[in-house]
């Protein structure tokens, strides 16, 4: 156990409040999972899964909320720290997402977990998942990934015909492959869709 002796010095107040700060960390989370680590050039998409030494422990499985985080992070990246990596990693991310093997062609959305197999193990609909989806769609036309704005509009559209209940003036948390709604409600899904609508607007 490191002693505090050994610990490094607590960073400066101001700094702490700076915008310096933030962009060093944003540097620092980003440089974990640059592009040339993160990206799976040969089947598409992103590596998921990494070790604490940011080694890849499973190159197969695909999970649709993190496919979708990595295209919002690259791209929140890109805006701030001015890389063309990230915006070429944004441009991978939304092909992947858009075209390749997380969406079901039987219902038109997506399935939640692809195998080591590259088969889906569960194609529950989870509107957290979803809401990720639209996140990472918007955040990629704010900056200029035009390719992603008709499945902005398409991601948004599936959510209103599908799981927007009127009378609750809320979304249902989630649905089965057949797009029943499940009567199971909690604050996440609403929570979620709730910045991703607003990053819609903004696109």
């Amino acid at each position: 156990m490191s002693s505090k002796k050994n610990a490094p010095p607590f960073p400066a107040t101001d700094f702490l409040r700076s915008k310096k700060f933030i962009l060093t960390q944003m540097q620092n989370s980003i440089d974990f999972f640059n592009p040339e680590r993160s990206l799976d050039l040969n089947n598409g998409g992103y590596f998921h899964f990494f070790d604490e030494k940011g080694e890849v422990y499973d190159k197969s499985t695909r999970v649709l909320v993190t496919q979708a985080r990595f295209i919002f992070s690259f791209a929140v990246a890109h805006e701030h720290l001015k890389d063309e990596r990230y915006l070429n990693a944004v441009k991978h991310g939304v092909s992947y997402l858009s075209s390749g093997p997380l969406r079901n062609k039987e219902n038109g959305g997506y399935h939640w977990v692809l195998g080591s197999d590259g088969k889906p193990t569960s194609s529950k609909i989870f509107t957290y998942g979803l809401a990720q989806t639209l996140l990472g769609y918007s955040s990629a036309v704010q900056i200029g990934v035009k390719e992603a704005e008709p499945f902005l509009l398409e991601t948004f559209n599936l959510m209103e015909k599908y799981l927007w209940i009127e009378k609750d003036g809320l979304y249902a948390e989630e649905a089965d492959a057949n797009w029943n709604v499940d009567p199971y409600r909690s604050e996440s899904g609403n929570l979620h869709t709730t910045e991703a609508l607003i990053a819609a607007y903004e696109a």
